[in-house]
């Protein structure tokens, strides 16, 4: 481990070698970063440095300098982020723990329009392409987002924000390969015409094999391809739209007797959104409508969905010190599931209606110097009934450089249709004398939502110009955890012989406590030179009801690292940029997956004045590596292997 850690060092001091600096990166200062303006804390814009929330921004220039090509790698520069690839074409991301290909208590959103779909009560990642270029900012609230947001905003929220039309005119194309993506072109065109700023894009990603752990090639290959367009008007309507296609060998395991695991998943989606905002006097108004459709193929049932969404938002100064924000909405999921095999949704057609209201006012305190946001949300779901899911935080500012805050929140994790309506039979083991044993796992419509009482704290500090750390501390306490819970076993006869059934069914028997914090810095001391790091700590506590029978959920350690911290080292020099990154990912000692290392590198440099060149190397301390289990989510889990690519982008 020292060698590895001396070797970054030493990739550091070799790109920190001083030299002409064409790009500034020092030239903005730490309380400019401060005041990026966010909307995903408050559903108003605010500057970091005014949000009673842990708050970690990945701006338009972090993105650039990542070198990775989807949201999911994006993701791992957040601290208190779990991300973890299941195999070449599934991730499971999560935010203070609960991880899983779904994880259920983590909302995520593309300008502001929710991606979270009910069948699994999760985020499906492969539909999430886009263009990386074309992104704003990603926004990462740890802790409840619940009052502005909604169910299963309860451990975070992620907003990725798109850039203005009227910031990508002119044209963009890449290419580019390499070990582990074979294959990825990217164009995009912005113009303005006829009062309106526009721009259409497209995407094609290739993904070769990973290893399985015996070292046999995978078989996962996946590509997929993706087109969408924005257009804005001066007026203050904005209409985003997309569409992608994909093909998968997601790798699905059992229960499926006519299909091998070599059958090819077919994925396809589009999303079509529409916002207006009007501005007048000291308020402004904002309506959005969104729809959504998802059709896929998969090896154990074909799924289809489609979403309407549709919102108003209303945001006033009021008297001087209240700043306030409501609005109101109402999401319709139909959804249809034709299971093949041992998986059946009963009945395979499903509508949902979830109706909402919510209102949060920020009233200003000691002449300014404090902030102090109420508020609440009040959620109606057809399955669970009516709830309530406050919130109250304080923002203190010490100095023009310091902030403490403190925040407590109620939030709702509602049950996925797969909790409620599951009838799978699940791959066979090993029983008593040899018997062979099936779990029958049913659903339950009866399922409670799961609740969190949130408690958080945080100090911000910009130490100087060009430094500053954030620490965020959290103590969340969880019911009505959902278990699986077995039923008498019964000895059923069969032509190929007895077999035992198992009826395993889900219950609200647990309950835990986690506990943890996150701290992240920022250094930049040189002009040309920036480093940035993180450390997160994570720790659950599980309990069942003594009526429970799953052991799991009573040693569950919630699928997350105790420990995760990274390094990044950015310089530009010349007309070249360099970054190195090592990051730590504890072990996953219930899925027996071991902590890994990490260490990526990149180096771009201009070719002329339209070209750029990349090189790009990720997973480089070790050939391969394994960072999730996917049993428990019937995928078989492969190893991660080390890559290489290089790409080449022109602009005009």
């Amino acid at each position: 481990m020292r060698r590895r850690i001396a070797a970054v060092l030493l990739v550091a001091a070799a790109t920190a070698w001083p030299a002409q600096a064409q790009q500034d990166l020092g030239s903005v200062s730490i309380e400019e970063l401060l005041k990026i303006q966010i909307t995903s804390a408050g559903r108003r814009e605010q500057p970091v440095s005014d949000t009673a929330a842990a708050v970690y921004v990945i701006t338009h220039e972090d993105i650039l300098r990542s070198g990775v090509s989807s949201l999911p790698e994006l993701l791992r520069l957040v601290p208190g982020v779990q991300v973890a690839r299941v195999n070449a074409s599934k991730w499971a991301v999560s935010v203070r723990g609960f991880n899983g290909v779904y994880s259920n208590k983590l909302l995520v959103l593309v300008d502001g329009r929710s991606v979270y779909t009910r069948m699994f009560s999760g985020v499906l990642w492969d539909d999430e392409d886009l263009v990386l270029d074309d992104v704003e900012r990603i926004e990462v609230i740890r802790g409840s987002g619940a009052v502005n947001w909604g169910a299963n905003a309860v451990n975070g929220v992620i907003n990725i924000v798109t850039r203005k039309a009227a910031d990508t005119r002119g044209a963009v194309v890449r290419l580019g390969t390499g070990s582990f993506e074979p294959g990825l072109l990217t164009a995009r065109y912005g113009t303005h015409a006829g009062g309106a700023d526009y721009r259409v894009y497209m995407k094609w990603t290739a993904q070769a094999d990973s290893t399985l752990p015996d070292g046999a090639n995978a078989g996962d290959y996946w590509h997929r391809a993706t087109g969408g367009f924005r257009a804005d008007w001066a007026r203050g309507l904005t209409l985003t739209g997309n569409a992608s296609r994909g093909t998968a060998n997601a790798l699905w395991i059992g229960g499926v007797p006519d299909l091998d695991d070599g059958a090819r998943s077919v994925m396809t989606s589009g999303s079509l959104m529409a916002r207006y905002t009007h501005a007048a006097g000291h308020g402004s108004l904002q309506l959005q409508g969104s729809f959504e459709a998802v059709d896929r193929d998969e090896t154990i049932g074909r799924y289809g969905d489609g979403i309407m969404d549709a919102e108003a938002q209303y945001h006033a100064r009021l008297s001087g010190r209240h700043d306030l924000v409501a609005g109101a909405g109402v999401r319709v999921d139909r959804s249809r599931f034709d299971g093949r095999g041992a998986y059946v949704i009963s009945p395979a057609a499903n509508r949902h209606t979830l109706i909402d209201a919510f209102g949060q006012d920020d009233i200003s305190l000691a002449g300014g110097r404090a902030q102090a946001s109420i508020g609440a949300r009040l959620e109606h779901d057809i399955d669970t009934g009516a709830h309530l899911q406050p919130t109250a935080r304080l923002l203190w500012h010490l100095s023009a450089r310091q902030q403490v805050w403190a925040a407590a929140s109620r939030a709702l994790r509602t049950p996925a249709l797969i909790d409620q309506r599951i009838d799978a039979d699940l791959p066979a083991a090993g029983g008593p004398a040899g018997i062979p044993a099936l779990v029958t796992l049913i659903g339950n419509p009866r399922l409670l939502s799961e609740a969190a009482v949130d408690l958080e704290a945080g100090y911000r500090l910009a130490a100087a110009p060009r430094a500053a750390v954030s620490i965020a501390l959290f103590d969340t306490r969880y019911r009505h955890l959902r278990t699986m819970e077995t039923g008498a076993p019964l000895l059923v006869a069969g032509p190929d012989g007895p077999w035992l059934s198992l009826p395993t069914h889900f219950d609200n028997l647990a309950s835990a406590r986690t506990r943890g914090g996150e701290v992240d810095g920022c250094w930049t001391p040189a002009p040309w030179w920036r480093l940035d790091g993180s450390v997160s700590l994570f720790h659950i506590s599980p309990s069942v009801a003594a009526a429970s029978d799953d052991v799991n959920a009573a040693r569950s350690d919630a699928n997350a690292p105790a420990r995760q911290w990274q390094l990044h080292s950015a310089t530009t020099l010349g007309r070249a940029s360099f970054d190195a990154r090592l990051m730590h990912v504890g072990a996953l000692r219930n899925l027996g997956v071991p902590a890994y290392d990490r260490l990526d590198l990149r180096v771009e440099r201009p070719i002329g004045a339209r070209f750029t060149a990349a090189l790009i190397g990720q997973n480089l301390l070790t050939p391969f590596h394994r960072e999730f289990v996917g049993t428990g989510e019937l995928l078989t889990a492969t190893r991660i292997p080390r890559s290489v690519r290089a790409q080449i982008t022109w602009r005009h």
